[in-house]
């Protein structure tokens, strides 16, 4: 026989027992948002939905300032004229956008900036990458199908490649991804 051990979690203000510190975190609480003196809509939660919006909100700000602050600033005009074919990331509604100009009026007609013009922060260069067949991975999966002493021998080897080359040159897709180490600031 093997001994188990149980945890469990007690009320500090009426003193009963729980099996989770949720529970005994918000037993005597009642139904009064502690934050805000509203209504909780969830008992095992000790804050109501709106204060613990907020709580997240300020927390995603935050990471969000210091992911700013520590990216390397590069003015919109030296962006433009070194990255022609890069586009442009924008934090404040998750997007991508090919121009400046294209990504003003998306924000602005959005609502997400109050007068046209370039925002002060929140605007990240963006990399690319590509969606290519590799030749490593097709052969692996023929690899794994096959009995085991199968090998590929030189000329197949020559196959795949020429064909994933074709294939990439045609039909690979660009992803573009947010460079979080650029910022563009304006002019």
């Amino acid at each position: 026989m093997f001994p188990s051990t149980e945890t469990q979690y007690r009320c500090s203000n009426c003193g009963k027992l729980y099996q989770d510190l949720a529970s005994a975190v918000s037993c005597c609480i009642g139904d009064v948002c502690p934050e805000c003196g509203g209504k909780r809509n969830n008992p095992l939660k000790t804050l109501c939905q709106a204060c613990r919006y907020k709580a997240y909100k300020e927390h995603q700000d935050g990471y969000e300032l210091s992911q700013w602050s520590s990216a390397k600033k590069i003015p919109l005009s030296v962006f433009v004229a070194e990255h022609e074919d890069e586009w442009l990331y924008d934090s404040l509604s998750g997007t991508f956008h090919q121009s400046a100009d294209e990504l003003v009026s998306y924000l602005y007609r959005n609502g997400f900036i109050p007068t046209p013009g370039f925002p002060a922060t929140g605007v990240y260069a963006t990399f690319t990458q590509r969606n290519d067949l590799d030749v490593w991975r097709i052969e692996e999966m023929l690899s794994d199908e096959a009995p085991e002493d199968y090998q590929i021998d030189a000329g197949a080897h020559e196959a795949i490649a020429s064909f994933c080359e074709s294939f990439n040159s045609k039909h690979a897709e660009i992803f573009y991804w947010p460079d979080y180490d650029i910022g563009i600031i304006p002019d």
